[in-house]
């Protein structure tokens, strides 16, 4: 009797425990803060630029790049990735470069992603052409598509929604801060040849990859840190509307315009503003609608968005041309070489070769299974006679 007692107080003190686990785990989700990053890379681990060389490989059949571990605190802590863009190859004169990191096997999950975001600084006094990209394990790249919206935030001034120019990420000269790109920028570039049903799948990624194309400001130098994959707790506000309104002939124009969290698709409650150099009676209402009356200037405006979430405030704005009217817009002849349209990147060797591999691994699965078990019964085999001959 004794006996039975003891294991029914046993399984009700075990019950008690998993119960008070369970509520335990449940409390600590409730009060513990969102998880922002599904991954980082603050590079504080990297102790030599060896080890960082190793982790950041350059394309060696592209530009000439350099990259350094820089320990000057240029970046977040006290540690950044110092890249040198030294010139065109000497041997074929390419002008396109890439730097790429492969992933371990441990951090290639980046499933239920809002975006990608890493600080950046570019100490030349021209604009920074950057191309971005990550590869599927087994599966198609994905990079910044053209007209993309991406986002730059320094800390003297709001977040500035901006779109890429062919497939590149405009970084302003003497800019020092954040880049972020949305998960919804990425689609499948017109260079990818790795087999796929273009569906993006993020939970397997293999590598990523920054590409950067040389132009006549050579050498250069410019600074990341902090590369971060983002959550889906994180919030990217961003503002949706045209990009060109026509003056109207007569009366007014209403232009919509609403902020959204991209990542999720819904609309934001947001306080709007606008301002224009040419125009100081543009109006937007409180719903976002930007009135345009027909004595309207032609021009830029910045439309402006501030949106609380999660107890945050962002402040987010975008620029919209004003085209046509009584005062249409001066040609400018005087664009400085970084506007300029830049050739599309092409595909690294690297990337050349790992797709090439795939869809032959895949198209002669069979003969590739056969040929890699044969290499290594013949390497058993070599290894077994010479062991023979020892003894």
């Amino acid at each position: 009797m004794r006996k039975l007692l003891r294991i029914y107080q046993l399984l009700v003190l075990a019950l008690f425990i998993i119960i008070f686990s369970g509520f335990s785990n449940s409390f600590l989700a409730l009060v513990s803060p969102p998880q922002e990053q599904l991954f980082i890379d603050t590079f504080e681990q990297y102790v030599t630029t060896k080890l960082v060389r190793q982790a950041y490989q350059v394309w060696e059949d592209g530009a000439r790049i350099e990259v350094n571990l820089d320990t000057n605190a240029v970046g977040i802590g006290t540690k950044s990735l110092k890249v040198d863009v030294i010139g065109p190859n000497p041997m074929d004169n390419v002008s396109s470069g890439s730097i790429y990191h492969s992933l371990p096997l441990n951090q290639r999950n980046w499933s239920n992603s809002s975006g990608f975001r890493f600080w950046i600084k570019n100490p030349s006094n021209n604009s920074l052409w950057l191309t971005f990209n990550f590869k599927e394990a087994y599966n198609e790249y994905w990079s910044v598509a053209e007209g993309a919206p991406y986002i730059i935030e320094d800390k003297t001034s709001p977040s500035i929604q901006l779109e890429s120019q062919y497939g590149n990420l405009i970084i302003p000269p003497d800019f020092t801060g954040w880049v972020t790109i949305p998960i919804g920028s990425f689609s499948v570039p017109d260079w990818n040849t790795a087999r796929g049903d273009k569906t993006l799948q993020l939970s397997s990624i293999e590598s990523y990859a920054l590409g950067v194309t040389v132009q006549k400001d050579y050498p250069r130098t410019f600074y990341i840190d902090n590369f971060e994959v983002l959550s889906s707790d994180v919030v990217i506000p961003l503002i949706e509307g045209t990009n060109e309104i026509e003056i109207p002939k007569s009366g007014e124009h209403l232009e919509k315009f609403q902020a959204v969290d991209i990542a999720k698709g819904t609309a934001l409650s947001a306080e709007w503003s606008i301002d224009s150099q040419n125009n100081h009676d543009l109006s937007i209402t409180s719903g976002g609608s930007v009135i345009i009356p027909s004595s309207a200037k032609a021009g830029f405006v910045n439309i402006a968005a501030s949106v609380k979430s999660n107890e945050k405030t962002f402040v987010i704005t975008r620029k919209t041309l004003l085209t046509g009217g009584a005062f249409p817009i001066a040609e400018d002849h005087s664009a400085d070489a970084s506007n300029q349209v830049l050739p599309i990147p092409t595909k690294t060797a690297y990337e050349e070769f790992a797709s090439n591999f795939e869809i032959w691994a895949m198209d002669y699965r069979p003969l590739f299974v056969i040929i890699s078990v044969s290499v290594v019964l013949m390497f058993i085999l070599i290894l077994s006679r010479f062991q023979n001959n020892l003894k």
